[in-house]
């Protein structure tokens, strides 16, 4: 979001608007209405869907990702476990429970693949998801005949929603056990966001969206000051 003394972006006008329980047209005051009519008068549908979703996204609640600690005592769950099935299969004394790196990747996965099920459950929630989805499955099938169009699509739009690293959260350095590191995370190299999925189609794909976002927010911006211009 922008900082208190800006103006708000686009994008936060229009999640505003999308919110808005007073819809009233009012002369010389460009409200939430006018915003979302700037909107409709947008000839880029693409935009306007990726709009709407994303506006449906900041909307919705997020899972939390999981801290430091917790990873550190799930890698000691899984340390004990291996511990008692080394036991059970030597019969010997269990012994203390000491997580191995080994033991605290496998707490990562676990906690990736937690965080990626709760993000597909979150994206349910959403009412745009499943037009804006089919508009591009289509696409991608006609435009640039794609194989395995649905899943391709789909990892491509839980990327472009959220990119945040799983493993660092976007904090772009590794987590410690109780702490927040400092070395860069080996997981995104750094740079705080997933790879795009999919390789050379899920980038194509990626900038298709942004561009039709673009021009969906220059579109509307200029039937506002139009719009200002009237009145």
């Amino acid at each position: 979001m922008s900082d208190t003394n800006e103006k708000p972006t686009i994008d936060e006008r229009y999640v505003q608007a999308s919110n808005a329980s007073n819809l009233a047209v009012k002369e010389r005051v460009t409200g939430s209405a006018d915003m979302l009519i700037a909107a409709g008068w947008s000839n880029s549908l693409v935009g306007k869907a990726m709009l709407r979703l994303h506006s449906e996204f900041d909307g919705t609640s997020k899972p939390r990702a999981i801290p430091p600690h917790a990873l550190e005592q799930l890698a000691v769950s899984i340390a004990r476990e291996r511990a008692l099935k080394a036991a059970r299969e030597k019969a010997k004394a269990v012994p203390p429970a000491v997580p191995t790196e080994q033991d605290r990747k496998a707490a990562r996965e676990q906690a990736a693949e937690w965080m990626l099920h709760e993000q597909k459950l979150m994206l349910g929630r959403l009412k745009t998801l499943p037009m804006a989805r089919d508009m591009l499955v289509t696409g991608c099938r006609e435009r640039w005949k794609w194989e395995e169009a649905e899943a391709k699509v789909a990892a491509v739009l839980i990327w472009w929603l959220d990119r945040k690293c799983l493993k660092c959260h976007g904090t772009k350095v590794e987590m410690a056990a109780k702490r927040q590191g400092s070395r860069p995370c080996r997981s995104c190299h750094g740079t705080g966001e997933r790879h795009v999925p999919c390789e050379d189609e899920g980038r194509q794909l990626v900038t298709f969206l942004d561009d039709c976002v673009n021009r969906a927010r220059a579109q509307m911006r200029r039937s506002l000051r139009t719009s200002t211009k009237q009145e």
